[in-house]
């Protein structure tokens, strides 16, 4: 009898363990989908301004079929190509900075699930 009941006990103490370790998991999948929702945010802003680029894009080809008569139009046009190339770059550091996080994250997340596995 004395042995079910440490039995009972160490159950009970590999059990609050493992909703200790649940309630660690449940934070870092809080703070993921925080992430996601700032990294789909960036990605939102990255797709408007490649509708911008398009748009910047039309216009440079409309301008080098004038090239010879209008070389200032041509200047303007690749100037905001490449203040929006700057802007491409920053969303793309965002991106990488957020992928970092994620997997920061995912390791997190596979920690805490082979714990869960060694008590179980």
């Amino acid at each position: 009898m004395r042995d079910f009941y440490t039995d009972m006990r160490d159950f009970y103490t590999d059990m609050r363990d493992f909703y200790t370790d649940m309630r660690g998991f449940g934070s870092d999948m809080r703070d993921f989908c925080t992430d996601m929702r700032g990294f789909r945010s960036d990605m939102r802003d990255f797709y408007t301004d490649m509708r911008g680029f398009d748009s910047y894009m039309r216009d440079f080809f409309t301008d080098m079929r004038g090239f010879r008569s209008d070389m200032r139009g041509f200047g303007s046009y690749m100037r905001d190509f490449f203040t929006d190339m700057r802007g491409f770059g920053s969303y793309m550091r965002d991106f990488f900075t957020d992928m970092r996080g994620f997997g920061s994250y995912m390791c997190d997340f596979f920690t805490d699930m082979s714990q869960v596995l060694n008590i179980v």
